[in-house]
């Protein structure tokens, strides 16, 4: 399978593909990128972009990596993930306190 830059670069693909006088069903199309047929008409029909990392890898698509939000502590200024986002502290220098 070609790797594509973007969705819109795969979603062009598809709708030259299904645009052809005998297009391929769904099902084949998709039994060629091992995904389900209803992916390749939801990226087609409603503007889906895949989120799930197994799919984007199998169409080409470029993996998106999620790496959250880290925060600066307000008091001492180290790095920290919050448990919740009003927590402007880090957990040194305001531990969880267990009731």
């Amino acid at each position: 399978m070609p790797a594509y830059t973007d969705i819109a670069a795969l979603r062009a693909h598809l709708a030259l593909v299904m645009g052809r006088p005998d297009p391929p069903a769904y099902r084949d199309l998709a039994a060629e990128y091992g995904v389900h047929h209803a992916v390749l008409w939801r990226i087609l029909h409603d503007g889906y972009d895949p989120v799930d990392p197994t799919i984007r890898e199998r169409l080409g698509l470029p993996v998106v990596q999620w790496h959250g939000v880290i925060y600066a502590c307000a008091h001492c200024g180290r790095p920290f993930v919050p448990n919740v986002p009003q927590r402007h502290s880090c957990y040194l220098c305001r531990p969880i306190h267990r009731h």
